[in-house]
């Protein structure tokens, strides 16, 4: 088993983040910034997901667009993590932790 915070010390840094969230780009200004010739994907690309697998929303892995919502979904899944030391929907491979997290 991994290293476990204590819950208040998860909690505290869990605030931490939910706080900075107002000091993040609006996001008018992130669609500035993907206007960029070198930053825009292409149709197929941009339905592609980067990230660690134990934190995606569901939306993200059904394709049917998210918002806020996958952020705090996330942020549970890393607080999760913390408190308890293992990532909610973990397994042997990505497939099968997608289809935990879309069976839970």
């Amino acid at each position: 088993m991994k290293h476990k915070l204590p819950l208040p010390f998860a909690a505290s840094l869990a605030w931490c983040i939910t706080a900075s969230w107002p000091l993040l780009p609006a996001p008018a200004d992130l669609q500035d910034a993907t206007r960029s010739p070198r930053l825009v994907a292409g149709r197929e690309e941009s339905r592609r997901a980067v990230g660690t697998p134990d934190y995606l929303a569901p939306e993200l892995l059904l394709g049917t667009g998210h918002g806020l919502e996958g952020d705090w979904w996330s942020l549970g899944c890393i607080l999760f993590e913390m408190v308890t030391g293992r990532p909610p929907f973990s397994d042997d491979s990505p497939e099968a932790i997608f289809q935990n997290i879309l069976d839970r």
